[in-house]
């Protein structure tokens, strides 16, 4: 009996001395850029010399979320002092953002409907905002490209 315990306990031990312990690397923060304007681009009503800086995302949190979190909060105070922008209608935008999701290589930004007053406005006003949104999303790797949502529906009827 007692060598019948001891074989199962030798065998046990053999089982789990055989299993190797998968260790992983911690993640790491990944970089991204968020793009502001320069201040040309505000006082001409372009995105003709967009600026960019980099940020840090913690690696649990979700980058794409995170970056227009980061784009509707402006600039650091930092950034400001070498000559970053941001408009009244990109930090209005904030409290309207719902959150994005992203399937595949699309990532759909979702916004409550007051949103569509800043969005759905004059040409150059809608292009000011949709463009560093746009291009801080697309500077992700796994972003190619990005729609727009109200309350979840997609919105395709722009009126400029």
């Amino acid at each position: 009996m007692k060598l019948r315990y001891g074989i199962g306990i030798l065998t046990a031990l053999l089982a789990l001395s055989a299993c190797t312990a998968q260790v992983t690397a911690p993640l790491e923060p990944v970089s991204v850029q968020v793009f502001f304007y320069s201040p040309e681009d505000l006082q001409n009503a372009t995105y003709e010399h967009p600026v960019s800086v980099s940020r840090t995302v913690a690696p649990h949190e979700f980058a794409a979320d995170a970056v227009l979190r980061m784009l509707f909060a402006g600039p650091t105070e930092q950034e400001r002092q070498m000559g970053v922008e941001t408009s009244d209608d990109l930090a209005n935008l904030g409290p309207l953002y719902l959150g994005v999701r992203v399937d595949g290589d699309v990532a759909t930004v979702n916004f409550q409907p007051d949103a569509l007053a800043i969005l759905n406005s004059a040409a150059a006003r809608q292009m000011m905002v949709k463009a560093p949104l746009e291009a801080t999303l697309l500077g992700l790797p796994e972003i190619e490209s990005v729609r727009y949502a109200i309350d979840g529906e997609i919105f395709e009827e722009w009126d400029a």
